[in-house]
This record gives structure tokens, C-alpha cells and sequence, in this order.
């Protein structure tokens, strides 16, 4: 199975939660400058600089929100626990920078970890690992 079938599955089971919203993190990088050339299948940029698309780096493949309620001063009341979720085929481990991510989110109070199934996304979801 592959990474992104992984995903599918995860985003699928969780989708019909209501306490939880998961967005698929996507990263990029594009080139931006002043258009000097262009073809059907090629243009030329003065001045080109690089700019790239990234919520952080080593950022979770599936990023959210799930909400959480408060005990006992704050009974009743909501908030949205940050969620990040790095998703790894079988045998596959997370780069040291996803690491660092998710220790950075489990740090501040959030709830990381890396995933490579659906159940284990549950697992993050109430233990916040």
C-alpha cells in the first residue's frame, strides 16, 4: 500500500467523525520572476527566485484540528487540539525533521505522531501519540 493509499484510508475513516477536521498538508516550489520568454512548453525568467510552499519544515502530511472538552473549571467548554499526522508506509520511519515536528506539536500541548494505518491515527487521536 502506498503512502497516499494510506492516507485515503485514514481520511476516510476519520472523515465521518465530527469531532475531528484533517487537511492534506501539500508542499511545493514554484519560481517566480519577470517573464522574458515564452513558448507552448518553456518560459525564461529575469531575476527568478525560488519560493516554496510549506507549512514548516519536516511539516505532517495530515494536518487538523479535533476537538476537545476542558474538565472540571472549564466543564462544557470546547477547544481544538492541533493535530499532526505523518504518514509512513510499513517498515518506513520518519526523516529526522518530521521527528522534530511532531515533538515540536506534541510539546505544545497537540497530539503527532507517525501513522501507517487508519487504527493507528485513532490510536494518535485518543492518546496523542
Amino acid at each position: 500500500m502506498t503512502e497516499g493509499e494510506i492516507q485515503s484510508e485514514i481520511r476516510l475513516a476519520l472523515g465521518m467523525r465530527g469531532d475531528v477536521r484533517l487537511f492534506r498538508n501539500n508542499q511545493g516550489l514554484a519560481w517566480q520572476g519577470k517573464v522574458v520568454a515564452r513558448t507552448s512548453t518553456t518560459i525564461t525568467l529575469s531575476l527568478p527566485r525560488v519560493v516554496r510552499f510549506v507549512l514548516a519544515e519536516g511539516g505532517s502530511d495530515l494536518i487538523g484540528l479535533q476537538q476537545v472538552t476542558i474538565t472540571p473549571e472549564m466543564v462544557g467548554q470546547s477547544i481544538g487540539a492541533f493535530v499532526a499526522m505523518e504518514v509512513k508506509k510499513p517498515n518506513k520511519d520518519a526523516e529526522d525533521q518530521q521527528e522534530k515536528f511532531l515533538n515540536m506539536v506534541r510539546g505544545l500541548g497537540g497530539k503527532a505522531g507517525v501513522v501507517r494505518s487508519a487504527e493507528d491515527a485513532l490510536r494518535v487521536l485518543r492518546y496523542g501519540k
